[in-house]
């Protein structure tokens, strides 16, 4: 055992001698070989890097020892081992040192250090920590000044650097340019400046500094888009009133933007923007919630053949829809992007089939998918196995590339060209079928609020009819009893005040101007019994307004209102129809309620209390033969209303007969009518026999010299019946035949005869809401009003017009001011009243004498012969007749015809006027 010892110890000894022989010391000191370490060494004065160097090569499994040949000026001092066991070389260890070892030396700091860019340097360096890197900062007595270098492994330093760097960029203060027009910098200035005072101070560690009159403000990068928004917010926020109507009806030539800003000066107010755009909508039909039997035929017929005519289909998936239109002018449907899947469909759009597959976008902003595809019906599929999968293929694969060549695109068209060899129905309603269901199931799967839209065009109207009917089994009542779609213009006017009470005023007379020359709105409420309207009603009721072009918007839902927007005379024309509906609507109701029990509760007092004679008739319709195509209709509308009615006979005998059978007498009255000799024998007979007469005019707007013809009905109308055209058939037959069945209506019923009715009932009225500042003159001109904004109370002061004691005193007035006529004429009176004659009075009084005689202020220097004020004596009925005239509250009636005459006056003018024009 001893000699075992010995003989380890002996080899030890032997060991540690080689191992000394092989040690070598290396200093890096040679400027030619070693500049790198060199420039470590003399420019990173810290003692971090030792350790940092030692532990590298440790980790690299190389055994050394490092130090300096002085503590901060000396060179890199190195030991190593050469011996075999240590596998050490120099070239080793140069290869490390220039490799695996990286120096960032002063990374630039920010001019201002904010505290919050001292906290995140102090973060950074303890979250940093590693044996491989050294983190060396450089800190200053009495400065905020530091230098921070980076030294240690590559890898390390880099990633550091990086993350260093973004805490600086993050801090550097950058200076901001407000860009702000002079009226925002001078309201900042004024209203502003304790606001902005206090966003200093907020960000006070982060030396964040606001200049608005140097229009900029300095802030480190991060806070940037924070103080910009605050700012923003402090500054005047534009207002926007907008304006929408159906088809270009809001179209801003120059002269009304002249206009509009004009409103806006002079209200103290800036218009800072006009937008316009024109764009197509889609608008839902409600569904009505009740339902009628005693509908008359025609509304029936006017409602299917509205419906018929509608060209569009839509049903709501999720916040997309699903859509088919019926046009062949297929490029005015707005769209994101077509997709294109056969050559006609590119001929269509104008384009060049470019290839079977890929996205294409043109320069004009076009986009395009082409995805060859077309439906693959097989005869012996009876399951339309074939067909499913040929389309669960091409949606699902031309919807995925939409979402990545076009994520934007949010109504997507569908050509189908190609589609129309599809041959049989039942194929036709195979591939419509699965096309929406398929298309169904990817909206609900993708949940992206996409329209689908199908366009087909008239060739292909039975494949389109396939598609209409599997919408219609899939709409909701969300979706409406059906959709129509319609151009519709908005302008948008933003608006910039310094006052609350400014902008009201400015919105005010925008309104009134825009109301006066474009469109109005107005709000129809509940009392017109809206939720009981049959769908048939409804229909009709959107139809009328659609040839007005009248937007029409009715909530069945939660408020029962209907919203109109259109011209004025439009709107009023559409207001006037709703009441009219709405009064026959009752009468038709009540009818239905008489029929069902015998109750006559519901119907005004009866004047002739005689049984039902079912050998009379409601109406004897007298007209000329002359007018017979358009009576004609009117014949077949009553007679669809349930009316028994008798038409104008040729024979005395045979008309005397049937008059006096008849409940009421129509009357079809025209030029023709008061020239025919017959027709006024049924007139005057049925005048001589009492009977109710209900006339109307029936002109033709065609006829050379109209104007000139309708002076002369309407004085032969005077005459005849000794009262103004209420009902007259000139060019909107639907609203004339309305006023024509409300008042039939209220006198006889259909289905009833021998019972005549008094005239009782009054049309509904209709409550108007969301018109603050507008108000209703027959004239047609803007009248002033106080509105009812609380807003405006300290602004419109009340005046006492009643005389003041002082006012015009003779005792206090002031001899420089100056009297209008009125205020003289009253002035001149309390004079009088104040001041004794200057005539001698007689203080005592005797039975019968006059107490006081009216007398000329100037009575000395009159001349006796001539006529005094009270010796004109007038009789009890002129003095009734000025006093009449006097009446402020007096009601002046127009004259006959004065309000046609004055129309076609005006009418006349512009007409001679525009000649004039086109002459010169």
């Amino acid at each position: 055992m001893g000699i075992g010892v010995k003989e380890n110890t002996k080899v030890a000894r032997e060991m540690i001698t080689k191992l000394f022989e092989s040690t070598r010391v290396k200093i890096y000191d040679k400027k030619d070989v070693d500049q790198q370490m060199i420039y470590w060494s003399k420019n990173i004065k810290s003692d971090l890097i030792i350790p940092v160097l030692q532990k590298i090569m440790d980790n690299e499994n190389i055994f050394t020892i490092w130090e300096k040949t002085a503590m901060f000026s000396g060179y890199f001092k190195i030991l190593y081992f050469t011996h075999e066991s240590f596998m050490v070389s120099e070239a080793k260890i140069a290869e490390i040192l220039n490799n695996e070892i990286d120096y960032v030396e002063n990374l630039t700091m920010p001019n201002e250090k904010t505290k919050q860019f001292l906290n995140n340097i102090d973060q950074f360096i303890f979250h940093r920590q590693h044996p491989e890197l050294a983190i060396i900062r450089c800190t200053y007595p009495y400065k905020l000044d530091i230098k921070i270098s980076l030294f240690g492994r590559q890898n390390l330093v880099h990633k550091a650097k990086k993350r260093l760097q973004t805490i600086i960029n993050k801090n550097t203060m950058r200076i901001v340019q407000l860009r702000i027009p002079l009226y925002q910098q001078e309201y900042l200035l004024e209203n502003s400046i304790e606001q902005l005072k206090d966003i200093e101070d907020e960000h006070k560690d982060d030396c964040v500094k606001i200049r608005i009159r140097e229009t900029e403000f300095s802030a480190p990068q991060y806070l940037i888009d924070k103080i910009h928004e605050k700012i923003k917010q402090l500054m005047i926020q534009p207002v926007i009133f907008q304006y929408k109507g159906i088809g270009n009806s809001v179209q801003l030539t120059d002269d009304d933007i002249k206009k509009v800003h004009h409103i806006a000066e002079y209200n103290y107010c800036r218009i800072e923007k006009i937008e316009s755009k024109v764009e197509m909508k889609v608008y839902s039909i409600p569904k009505a919630s009740s339902q009628l039997t005693n509908i008359s035929s025609s509304i029936i017929q006017q409602s299917n053949e509205f419906i018929s005519s509608l060209s569009m289909r839509k049903i709501s998936v999720l916040n997309g829809s699903i859509e088919i239109y019926l046009t062949d002018q297929t490029r005015t449907i707005p769209r994101d992007v077509t997709i294109i899947s056969s050559p006609q469909d590119a001929i269509e759009e104008g384009i060049e089939y470019k290839n079977e597959y890929g996205y294409f976008e043109m320069k004009t902003g076009k986009k395009f998918l082409f995805h060859r595809w077309s439906p693959t019906v097989a005869d012996g599929d009876k399951t339309n196995k074939k067909l499913k999968s040929s389309i669960h293929t091409f949606i699902s694969s031309t919807l995925q590339n939409i979402t990545t060549c076009c994520t934007s695109a949010r109504k997507i068209v569908f050509l189908t060209n190609q589609w129309k060899h599809v041959g049989s129905q039942s194929q036709q309603q195979s591939l419509a079928h699965n096309l929406i269901n398929e298309i169904k199931q990817e909206i609900e799967a993708r949940k992206i609020n996409w329209s689908i839209l199908f366009i087909f065009n008239k060739e292909k109207i039975d494949l389109y009819k396939e598609f209409h009917q599997i919408l219609v089994q899939y709409q909701t009542d969300q979706d409406g009893f059906a959709q129509f779609c319609s151009t519709v213009s908005t302008v948008q006017i933003s608006v910039l005040t310094l006052s609350n009470l400014d902008l009201i005023k400015c919105e005010h007379e925008i309104n009134n101007y825009v109301e006066k020359h474009f469109v109005i709105k107005r709000t129809i409420t509940d009392e017109l019994n809206i939720r009981q309207w049959d769908q048939h009603m409804i229909n009709v009721f959107y139809k009328y307004c659609l040839n007005k072009s009248v937007l029409p918007m009715i909530d069945l839902m939660t408020n029962s209102q209907i919203h109109l927007i259109g011209s004025m005379l439009n709107v009023k024309k559409v207001m006037e129809k709703c009441k009219l509906m709405s009064e026959i609507f009752k009468e038709r109701l009540s009818l239905q309620t008489q029929v069902a029990s015998t109750s006559r509760t519901l119907f005004t007092k009866i004047k002739h209390p005689s049984q039902i004679n079912v050998k009379g008739y409601n109406i004897y319709f007298s007209y000329c033969q002359y007018d017979q195509t358009i009576c004609n209709r009117i014949t077949t509308y009553l007679i669809n209303e349930g009316y028994s009615l008798c038409e104008t006979s040729l024979t005395t005998t045979k008309f005397q007969s049937d008059i006096g059978k008849s409940d009421v007498i129509l009357i079809s009255f025209s030029e023709n009518y008061s020239k025919n000799k017959h027709s006024t024998d049924e007139l005057n007979y049925a005048k001589s026999k009492g009977k109710i007469l209900i006339p109307f005019v029936m002109r033709n707007t065609l006829e050379e010299n109209s104007w000139l013809s309708s002076l002369t009905i309407a004085e032969l109308f005077y005459d005849a019946f000794n009262s103004e055209i209420d009902i007259e058939f000139k060019d909107d037959f639907d609203f004339e035949y309305d006023k024509l069945l409300s008042r039939l209506l209220r006198h006889t019923k259909p289905g009833i005869t021998g019972k005549i009715y008094s005239e009782t009932a009054t049309l509904p009225k209709i409550s108007q809401t969301n018109e603050e500042y507008s108000n209703t003159n027959d004239a047609g001109f803007v009248t002033d009003q106080l509105s009812n904004d609380a807003s405006l109370e300290h602004d419109s002061m009340s005046f006492n017009h009643s005389m003041s004691e002082a006012y015009f005193s003779s005792f206090n007035s002031n001899p420089g001011s100056c009297f209008n006529n009125e205020e003289s004429s009253n002035y001149f009176y309390r004079l009088i009243r104040s001041t004794r004659p200057i005539n001698h009075m007689q203080t005592s009084m005797e039975d019968n004498d006059t107490a006081w005689d009216t007398v000329s202020l100037l009575q000395a220097h009159i001349n006796p012969d001539e006529d005094e004020i009270d010796d004109e004596w007038k009789t009890p009925e002129e003095i009734r007749k000025l006093e009449e005239l006097d009446n402020p509250n007096r009601v002046w009636k127009n004259t006959r015809n004065a309000e046609k005459f004055i129309q076609q006056k005006l009418k006349n003018i512009l007409e001679f006027k525009e000649l004039c024009e086109k002459s010169s």
